[in-house]
């Protein structure tokens, strides 16, 4: 198993805690972005890059690139650049966005369009990844007869991870993925989905055993390891209760048993406000110091298969994974 840690929302300390995460023996780190949002949200590829000058070793994950809001040419240079910064330690983890509308209306671009232009855009992408002289014209893109120099140092490009929850994004993982990296399911649903996600590659010719899974959960780091599961438990049934989800019964292990928040009787989480689970661990310090997730995560390992993926959210005081 895998395990990366999510970079905070400050830019300025992407550096310093990418090489804390390579310190502390985690496999990788990554970061989220949005245009717009709520609150304060890097752009993965400035953060990235500056966690690629930081450290030798560690991956640098994307999660997630919202990629209808970049020019499909545009996002190739951006994650050939950073390929090309890090040595070839880049995966470009891609999503449709679409749950903050006015970062769409910002960018000018029609948020009814983002699954289209994210399919178009991925088949530009993995065109270009060649570093082979591209002619392409689509519906939202034209590449007359150009290739992107130099070109990446991973070979075929930076391998792709495509979240997402519905039957779209299953279709999209299956027809251009590395990696199915779905939000807020639970270890049954992402071994469902990833059994479709390959039938859906063996429809276009790839090999289905190629492409691996990576799941979200949300765990909490405390002194006393009963603390962040009634910490978290609580925080589901104030947010997810008047929704009509369930919060999970039991503590998880994040790679054999995540429990979701999901619709009673529906199998599917909500997307919005759920938690996928509740892990606990047990380190010294103040419970919200992000170098002591940092410290903790990096020493766990588990021998399930399963690619993890931490996020630390200093405003939740959690990890989600």
């Amino acid at each position: 198993m895998k395990v990366f840690v999510t970079l905070g929302p400050d830019q300025r300390q992407a550096a310093s805690d990418a090489a804390a995460a390579e310190a502390a023996g985690f496999d990788g780190v990554s970061t989220g972005e949005h245009l717009f949002f709520h609150g304060a949200t890097p752009n993965a590829f400035v953060s990235l890059a500056a966690a690629a000058g930081a450290t030798s070793r560690i991956r640098l994950l994307s999660s997630l690139t919202i990629l209808p809001l970049y020019s499909a040419a545009l996002a190739a240079k951006l994650a050939i650049g950073l390929d090309q910064v890090s040595e070839g330690r880049f995966d470009f983890g891609i999503g449709v966005g679409g749950e903050f509308p006015g970062e769409f209306t910002a960018a000018g671009v029609p948020a009814r369009e983002r699954g289209p232009r994210t399919n178009e855009a991925l088949d530009v992408l993995t065109r270009l990844f060649t570093g082979e002289t591209t002619e392409f014209h689509g519906t939202y893109t034209h590449v007359p007869g150009l290739r992107i120099m130099p070109p990446p140092i991973q070979a075929g490009g930076p391998p792709l991870w495509v979240g997402g929850r519905r039957p779209a994004a299953l279709r999209r993982a299956g027809r251009f993925a590395d990696v199915w990296f779905p939000y807020m399911y639970t270890p049954e649903q992402l071994a469902d989905s990833l059994t479709v996600v390959r039938q859906h590659a063996e429809r276009h010719g790839r090999d289905p055993t190629t492409i691996t899974g990576a799941i979200h959960c949300w765990g909490g780091v405390d002194d006393d390891p009963a603390r962040p599961l009634a910490r978290g438990g609580r925080r589901c049934r104030r947010r997810n209760l008047s929704a009509g989800l369930q919060p999970p019964r039991r503590p998880v292990s994040p790679a054999r048993d995540a429990g979701a928040c999901t619709r009673p009787n529906s199998g599917v989480p909500r997307r919005r406000g759920g938690c996928a689970g509740l892990l606990s661990c047990r380190v010294g310090g103040a419970a919200h110091s992000h170098r002591r997730v940092l410290r903790a995560g990096g020493t766990r390992r588990d021998p399930e298969p399963t690619l993890i993926v931490y996020k630390y959210s200093a405003h939740h005081n959690c990890l989600v994974v």
